[in-house]
């Protein structure tokens, strides 16, 4: 009789991720970096496994752009993050500053007006008295 392979359940939600970078003692084009990104994920009854290992920086590129799970976790990630003011504001800031950096006047506009008003006196100058 022949033994059957005890099929898995498809992975619903992804956990956690890990990126692995190994850089040689000598760089330089004969000794090139490696990267692995190595995704986890839980199926229906929360047993959690390997969901997707990707063996370059190219590999993940693609990947990222077309797996249903990621975009969802990404989705996630963002929305928690943005879903607490402080952090909001904080991301929002950061994302102003590069804005400005690169001469974005329109986006720099944009974020200014989704700042916080508590973030936006912090960052506006004290007037003298």
């Amino acid at each position: 009789m022949a033994k059957t392979k005890k099929q898995e359940l498809p992975i619903i939600r992804l956990t956690r991720f890990e990126i692995q970078i190994t850089s040689p003692k000598k760089a330089g084009k004969e000794f090139p970096k490696k990267t692995v990104h190595t995704f986890y994920g839980v199926d229906a009854q929360g047993n959690e496994r390997v969901y997707a290992q990707l063996q370059s920086d190219a590999q993940f590129k693609k990947w990222s752009k077309i797996d249903p799970l990621w975009s969802q976790a990404q989705s996630a990630m963002f929305h928690r993050l943005l879903s607490n003011p402080r952090t909001r504001d904080t991301v929002i800031k950061i994302n102003l500053q590069s804005a400005l950096e690169k001469g974005e006047e329109e986006t720099a506009v944009k974020l200014w007006n989704a700042l916080s008003t508590s973030a936006k006196a912090k960052l506006l100058p004290k007037p003298e008295v």
